[in-house]
């Protein structure tokens, strides 16, 4: 019922808003150039974004635990999506595009309307699950699409009378501004919704993420979604075993990796973190519970998911560690003198390079041992005093290796289970 009053409200907003527009043609693009997407890095840049007026701060109530909410909370909530809003990839491929000097402004402002027009497609599309039911999603989408269909055609009248593309870049930037702000205000209601912030309720939730079509989130939500399903089958003491293996007749990488990350001695205490390790300015996801043990790390290769490494020992204290720098860290133990060792750096198409070491037992009788050193992929024999100083030097370097996890990737996002 909260959720239907809310979207009538902001259903209101949209047609008042659109009132004074008319509709009657497509949403076809201003010029053929505006189609391309581009998936430039990700930097902060400072743009027009709400302010704090436009969010409540004053102290309220759960209307479900009627726990008194400081003013303070509100306000991290909103930093926090006005961080998000002011580091979106539009703006910096904006700002990179313009100063490079190379393509006229009018043609780079057709393009960036068209990335904000796509950027309002994903997100309506983004939002169907937070409504109870279709009837109310349907509206909602209804009348955002018809405010864009309105202020396209609005765009298109005003671009008729304009000669030249001076004039026409004087009609077009507004109209750029105008859509930006429609995407932020969406997400923002979004946002809100799924925390079920009015002005009369508060539910502290700081863990959904403001999901951009070309963020980290977006490009992993397939894999988020296969391990939420299987967690949440485990923590049911479902037959997810059986699940999964008849999904996964052919062989599908990802799903091999996400089973292996549910292997955990509780589901209700995983989650994942975000973290760019190679510098492409792509985050990689890091599926690791809230000790900050690692089980998988998976990397984005040309906006696909790309599995990195899952054979990580999560719930065995110091099995892997992520560094500052974006190092991979890995450690274990076997049968016998088995030992396993790497420090690895991730290229940006997915590859692991760095060094690797270990012991392996080659006849148990004779207690015979191979300590054996590879870099970059050529493996060598070494001696024990080779390996010791290679062991003592990761663990001199790694230290405590949940503590460094958790000091390289920061904020920890806890799976919602049921």
């Amino acid at each position: 019922m909260k959720k239907t009053i809310l979207v009538l409200l902001f259903c209101a907003i949209l047609t008042a808003t659109v009132s004074c527009n008319t509709s009657d043609g497509g949403t076809e693009a201003v010029n053929d150039t505006t189609n391309a997407i581009s998936t430039t890095t990700i930097a902060p840049i400072t743009t027009q974004t709400p302010t704090t007026t436009q969010i409540p701060v004053t102290t309220v109530i759960s209307s479900d635990d009627k726990t008194p909410v400081s003013d303070s909370s509100q306000l991290a909530f909103y930093l926090k999506f006005k961080e998000a809003v002011d580091s979106n990839a539009y703006d910096t491929w904006l700002e990179q595009t313009l100063a490079e000097g190379v393509r006229s402004e009018y043609e780079v402002y057709a393009e960036y309307l068209a990335k904000w027009k796509d950027e309002l497609a994903f997100t309506i599309e983004n939002g169907k699950r937070l409504f109870e039911n279709e009837e109310d999603y349907t509206l909602w989408k209804n009348e955002l699409n018809e405010w864009l269909v309105n202020t396209q055609n609005i765009l298109k009248t005003e671009m008729n009378l304009m000669v030249g593309q001076v004039a026409k870049l004087e009609v077009i930037i507004p109209h750029c501004e105008l859509v930006r702000q429609k995407v932020v205000d969406t997400k923002k209601f979004l946002y809100y919704f799924e925390r079920q912030v009015l002005t009369f309720q508060f539910v502290d939730n700081k863990n959904v993420p403001i999901i951009w079509k070309y963020s980290s989130e977006a490009i992993y939500q397939d894999v988020i979604n296969q391990y939420q399903e299987l967690l949440t089958l485990k923590k049911n003491n479902a037959n997810y075993e059986k699940i999964y293996l008849s999904s996964n007749e052919e062989g599908n990488e990802i799903q091999s990796a996400v089973y292996h990350a549910i292997l955990c001695n509780n589901p209700e205490k995983m989650g994942y973190a975000m973290k760019d390790l190679n510098g492409d300015g792509v985050d990689e996801l890091i599926l690791l519970n809230e000790d900050y043990h690692v089980y998988a790390i998976f990397t984005a290769v040309n906006g696909k998911s790309v599995v990195v490494d899952a054979s990580f020992y999560g719930d065995v204290n110091d099995t892997g560690a992520i560094g500052s720098d974006g190092t991979i860290y890995k450690h274990g133990y076997g049968k016998g003198e088995n030992v396993y060792g790497s420090i690895m750096k991730l290229s940006d198409d997915g590859r692991l390079s760095g060094i690797e070491f270990g012991c392996s037992d080659v006849d148990i009788d004779d207690l015979a041992v191979d300590y054996y050193r590879i870099v970059n992929g050529v493996r060598e024999s070494i001696d024990y005093n080779e390996f010791k100083r290679l062991n003592d030097a990761y663990y001199e370097t790694v230290g405590n290796a949940t503590d460094l996890t958790k000091q390289s990737c920061g904020d920890f996002v806890r799976m919602k289970i049921e």
